[in-house]
């Protein structure tokens, strides 16, 4: 599953603070449980107190989407591609990179949801 901003964040610190150590490696980020979409939704749903429903697009449709909404271009091919790397099982797995470069577990999406509670505001 995609990683949290937050968590990306605590690594590329880590890196920063002895980069000669980490030259040459590649860390792939997980989250820590693998979930599906429908998963997400129902975490959601739970964590938030309110319906969450997951319903699939094919990659045009949610570019179209994604446009339709006034998000700004840069952001729209991020999350785009984000979309399609996820499709293709780019996110599947786990592995404690977080934590051992870290001393933390990434955020589950309960945590990640209670957290940003009022960016998922009506």
């Amino acid at each position: 599953m995609p990683i949290a901003g937050e968590d990306q964040g605590r690594v590329i610190a880590a890196v920063l603070q002895d980069p000669k150590s980490h030259a040459g490696k590649v860390y792939p980020l997980y989250g820590p449980v693998e979930l599906n979409h429908y998963e997400i939704a129902e975490k959601l749903t739970k964590t938030l107190g309110r319906p969450f429903v997951y319903r699939p697009l094919t990659i045009p449709a949610f570019r179209a989407r994604m446009e339709n909404s006034g998000q700004l271009p840069r952001f729209v091919q991020h999350i785009v591609s984000v979309a399609q790397d996820y499709q293709e099982g780019i996110f599947a797995g786990t592995n404690n990179v977080v934590e051992d470069l870290t001393g933390r577990r990434p955020l589950t999406v309960e945590q990640f949801a209670d957290t940003n509670r009022a960016r998922f505001a009506k």
